[in-house]
């Protein structure tokens, strides 16, 4: 108990005590008698702890008193040399700083200064960007002194973007080996060997076998061609729509290269995981066949001993929901940690995407694979360009040029470099004629 709490119960018992004694001579007043002997022995103890009571409150308030007198103030925070820091945080989607940003510089049709008004008229509360646009704007000027500090917002941009960006791909689920473009990677093929050897017999020459892997930069890109109208009416509705249409264009880009068998095109592509790689063909469709053609697309990794901690399945979710519900003879559940959304199969960590087929099941050794990236993606506009409106314009195709001009419309440009290369020949598998669960 603190000396301020005993001063206030002590307080409490005196009144009480003053109030019966004062109750106690009243009762004889109003009788008009005198007080028993008893009374008064009542009376008088009333009056010892009164009396008694007062000197031990004194005393108590006269040591709080010095206490207080001698107190030391308690050190802030910011006495202490540590200033407090409000973080104030936007609500707003992942992904939105980017997409806002884009849809300002069409809006303004490429002028930074325009697009800068818009970015303070329509989303005033979105610090990030408006530094976005105002660093743009001051890039162009060399009376800007203070400048440093809008630098931070580009790469928060940036990784903005990334962060919702790669959970749609099966490429941003992996992990994978990261290093910088253009550099060189020595590794080793084959080992030095050794011999027994008899008395006065030649010793064997023996040699080890290395090999390089050399990164460079290659880029993904998309275009997205969006009307006035939408950019003009923009609301939340719209500003999703956009969104997700830069990110579906993006991620069905990068996982069709990365899961695909195609062959690296120098300066242009790398090439797909796949590539070079000999299916394990399904042997049939209920849970044994999928045990058995697990274990034997995994059997060549075993045998060059590999470490399978980091391999990771990768089919459909139309698949993976098939083989979450197949059944054994006794209606029990196959694979129980198998859902629609991955799991685990046989111990093997798996993940879906859409941009997988769905008679296949795909076998990638993170640990195996080198990635490069850049840090992030880089946007261009344009409304006066023709586009050709074709997901492969390179080739021999026959849509006609559009005209962004003629047609109202502004085309988006985005584009990344990024790049990734097997560590070792043996990194991926596939089975092939997949239908688990049909």
């Amino acid at each position: 108990m603190s000396i301020a709490e005993k001063i206030k119960a002590l307080t409490a018992r005196l009144a009480q005590a003053e109030e019966a004694r004062n109750a106690l001579v009243m009762k004889s007043v109003n009788g008009d008698v005198q007080l028993t002997d008893e009374e008064v022995t009542t009376f008088n103890g009333f009056e010892k702890e009164l009396t008694d009571g007062a000197a031990e409150l004194a005393r108590l308030k006269t040591v709080e008193a010095s206490m207080a007198a001698q107190a030391k103030a308690v050190a802030t925070v910011s006495d202490a040399g540590i200033t407090p820091v409000v973080t104030v945080k936007s609500n707003a989607p992942k992904g939105s700083a980017f997409t806002r940003t884009a849809m300002l510089i069409a809006k303004s049709k490429g002028n930074l200064m325009v697009a800068e008004r818009l970015a303070a008229e329509h989303y005033k509360d979105d610090a990030i960007v408006n530094g976005i646009m105002k660093a743009a704007v001051s890039a162009g000027s060399t009376q800007v002194a203070a400048w440093a500090g809008n630098l931070i917002y580009p790469e928060q941009y940036a990784g903005d973007f990334i962060e919702l960006l790669y959970p749609l791909t099966v490429l941003g689920r992996l992990n994978l080996r990261k290093v910088p473009f253009n550099v060189t990677i020595a590794g080793q093929t084959g080992g030095t060997s050794v011999g027994w050897v008899g008395e006065a017999q030649p010793k064997p020459v023996t040699q080890a076998a290395f090999n390089r892997v050399f990164l460079e930069w290659t880029k993904v890109g998309a275009i997205s061609v969006l009307s006035d109208e939408l950019i003009r009416f923009s609301n939340p509705a719209a500003e999703a729509l956009v969104q997700a249409d830069l990110l579906e264009a993006t991620s069905q880009g990068l996982d069709a290269t990365f899961l695909g068998n195609a062959a690296a095109v120098a300066n242009v592509s790398p090439a797909g995981l796949l590539n070079g790689v000999t299916a394990v063909p399904a042997t049939g469709t209920d849970y044994e066949s999928l045990r058995k053609d697990v274990q034997a697309l995994v059997a060549p990794f075993i045998a060059a001993n590999y470490n399978l901690q980091s391999a990771v399945l990768v089919m459909s979710p139309a698949r993976a929901l098939a083989i979450a519900t197949m059944l054994t003879p006794l209606g029990q559940v196959a694979f129980p940690t198998m859902s629609m959304d991955g799991g685990t199969l046989l111990g093997i960590r798996a993940i879906t995407s859409n941009n997988v087929a769905g008679n296949v099941i795909d076998l990638f050794i993170q640990s195996e694979i080198f990635l490069s990236e850049d840090a992030g993606p880089q946007i261009d506009i344009s409304t006066e360009a023709s586009i050709i409106m074709d997901s492969a314009p390179a080739g021999a195709t026959t849509a006609q040029p559009v005209s962004m001009f003629q047609n109202g419309l502004v085309a988006l440009r985005i584009q990344q470099f990024i790049n990734w290369q097997k560590r070792r020949t043996l990194a991926s598998g596939q089975i092939s004629g997949v239908a688990y669960g049909a």
